[in-house]
């Protein structure tokens, strides 16, 4: 079963200007994430929940410390190229950023093998996006856009679907869709972080709760 290893990681410092949060410190973490399930990075904001979801997904390098798949070293670059961070990754086709939504998924389509979800129709139903959005850039949907990110990320192959800190409204989020899209997205093998303070309904958001050190 695959699975990635991270030893002693460390990282102290801002994420970036985007997110108003304090400096993360994550401090001497260690742990093993099996792909096919989803984790709570459980802490409040700045406890490196953050810090330790883009590190998976390849946007950040810890300043200490070492990551593993499956027993061999895991580089940033390998990181990037599997993972997905979440409402903040897109697709850059022709020098250009913020295309539409349903530019992004069709390319995937045409251009990523995927045995699960084939057609754009199947897309669109399983992430639950609505006509009068899907044409339109992620930064123009409000609270649609993370399961929008979270459909083009899967099309184009990606296998680390890696959360900011804080999304908006999880609470509300959880039961009516955001819990139907953790459980797609590990079952077709995914892993999937989320870092955010330990509720109720984000305990049954994720599988697994992994508690960080203040």
């Amino acid at each position: 079963m695959d699975s990635i290893q991270v030893n002693n990681l460390e990282f102290h410092g801002p994420i970036n200007k985007i997110f108003k949060i304090p400096d993360e410190h994550l401090v001497s973490f260690s742990y093993e994430f099996t792909y096919g399930k989803s984790y709570l990075l459980s802490g409040e904001a700045g406890q490196g929940g953050f810090a330790l979801s883009w590190i998976l997904g390849g946007l950040l390098d810890p300043q200490q410390g070492s990551i593993y798949r499956n027993g061999m070293p895991y580089s940033a670059q390998q990181r990037k190229e599997d993972g997905w961070c979440v409402h903040y990754s897109e697709v850059k086709r022709f020098g250009l950023l913020k295309q539409s939504v349903k530019a992004q998924v069709r390319h995937g389509l045409r251009t990523t093998a995927n045995p699960y979800l084939k057609s754009e129709a199947e897309v669109i139903e399983r992430f639950r996006l609505t006509p009068e959005r899907y044409d339109r850039p992620m930064g123009h949907l409000s609270g649609e856009a993370w399961g929008a990110s979270c459909a083009i990320g899967f099309v184009h192959g990606k296998r680390i679907f890696c959360f900011p800190w804080s999304i908006y409204r999880i609470e509300e989020y959880t039961d009516l869709w955001l819990k139907k899209q953790f459980d797609l997205l590990t079952s077709t093998g995914s892993l999937v972080i989320i870092p955010f303070r330990e509720t109720e309904p984000a305990r049954r958001l994720c599988d697994e709760v992994v508690r960080l050190r203040p």
